[in-house]
Parts: C-alpha cells; structure tokens; sequence
C-alpha cells in the first residue's frame, strides 16, 4: 500500500469530456433590461410544448446577443413554450418565443430532474430543421 504523498496516487486532475445537445430556444430571461440566458427545450414524441432542460447563460454584449435578440423580440409570444414552467429568479423576467431557433450547447452533465449543468453556447440557427441549418457560431 503506498503511502500518503507518495508519487503513486493521482496528482494531476482528469479533465471531464463535455455533452453536446441540440435544444429549442423557448424564450430568455432578463434583469434590469439585459439578457440573462436563453431557456432551452426539448420535443418528445409529437408534442408542440417543449420539455424544459436548463438555460445558458449569455453576455448580453457579445455577437451571439446581437444576433439573437432582434430574432427573439420578433417571435416573441404571450403564452410559455413549455410543459411546465422554468423555475424563475427573484430579478429576473422571462419571455417566451415560438420555439424556432435552435441552439447547440455543450454542458457538464445532466441533474436528477432532468437539466443541463454548466451549459455554454457553441452556435445558433434560425431554422428548426437540422439537415440544412445556417449555423452562427458566436466568437471566443
């Protein structure tokens, strides 16, 4: 048995493979005027709500936002998108869009109930159908 310190036990830490999922914009939040995150969703089966699976979080200044955010303002909606309501924050407002931009994410792991953890956005596309998306790739 090696003992503690000893050059046999790990030192250096395992870097974590990362998921990637393609998911449903169904709306984002905001606070004080800025973008928060995007609310993501999955279809299953033939249902037109989406299931809620997290959000990612977004630099409202950043290339991806300056895309987005005319797109998501013009499908802007009263009624949410989802089966059930994404769990809200004291300063945050939501608003819901007609589910047709999709986002790639890449993120950690999945939780128990079913969301995404340390979700980031790798691209963006305006069309539902993934065999001839027009993927936006924000910047680094």
């Amino acid at each position: 048995m090696p003992k503690r310190g000893s050059s046999h036990q790990k030192t250096r830490t395992e870097r974590k493979e990362r998921e990637a999922q393609h998911a449903f914009v169904g709306g984002w939040s905001q606070r004080r005027g800025n973008f928060v995150s995007l609310l993501l969703g999955v279809r299953q089966g033939r249902r037109r709500k989406l299931t809620y699976i997290g959000e990612v979080r977004t630099d409202p200044k950043n290339l991806a936002m300056n895309f987005l955010e005319p797109r998501l303002r013009e499908s802007e909606i009263e009624a949410s998108p989802f089966i059930d309501e994404p769990p809200s924050h004291d300063s945050h407002t939501h608003h819901w869009i007609a589910p047709d931009v999709v986002a790639e994410i890449e993120f950690d792991s999945w939780s128990r109930d079913g969301t995404i953890r340390n979700a980031a956005l790798r691209a963006v596309t305006e069309r539902p159908s993934f065999r001839r998306a027009n993927w936006v790739v924000p910047p680094d």
